[in-house]
């Protein structure tokens, strides 16, 4: 029986092993249980993104993604959870809250890269360029985005990530 491998799970455990490996508090908000019995629901609607970090003072709210090429295309559900990330992140006047972020940390497997990319910044880049894709190449090349690359270290099989350095662009 051939299983079909999950690459976003494997993301998704990685980044976590790698907050463990360096003492920040990892924080995976639950699946629904179809999303793992062969359910018709392959996500749980409740979740704003994937997972929460923490670490000196800094909340950060992730959604974890794994694509196989250059680009990411955002579907319906992944706007749904662009936008309430970056509902979460603001005050009842619309102002963001001090040392809370949010944003999707996207692994391109093809080219062994993954980026940080802020809610607010992925926004104006949609908006900017009438896309709903991200495309790695373009980010490269466009000097008007902030992103980050995060550092990834190939262990044996897997990536560990430098989840330190990420969080220190908010200090």
């Amino acid at each position: 029986m051939n299983k079909k491998i999950n690459y976003g799970y494997i993301f998704q455990d990685n980044i976590k092993k790698s907050c463990m490996k360096q003492d920040v508090l990892f924080y995976r908000f639950k699946d629904s249980a179809t999303s793992f019995s062969g359910g018709s629901a392959r996500f749980t609607p409740k979740n704003i993104c994937d997972c929460m970090v923490f670490h000196r003072g800094i909340l950060l709210f992730l959604e974890l993604k794994s694509c196989k090429g250059k680009s990411f295309s955002f579907t319906e559900h992944s706007l749904k959870q662009l936008k309430d990330i970056d509902k979460i992140l603001k005050d009842k006047v619309d102002n963001y809250r001090p040392k809370v972020y949010g944003g999707f940390l996207i692994e391109f497997r093809e080219i062994s890269k993954t980026i940080f990319i802020s809610t607010e910044n992925i926004i104006r880049y949609l908006h900017e360029n009438n896309t709903k894709t991200l495309n790695y190449d373009k980010l490269i090349k466009d000097n008007n985005i902030n992103f980050n690359i995060i550092e990834q270290t190939l262990k044996i099989k897997n990536y560990e990530y430098n989840i330190i350095n990420l969080l220190n662009i908010f200090i």
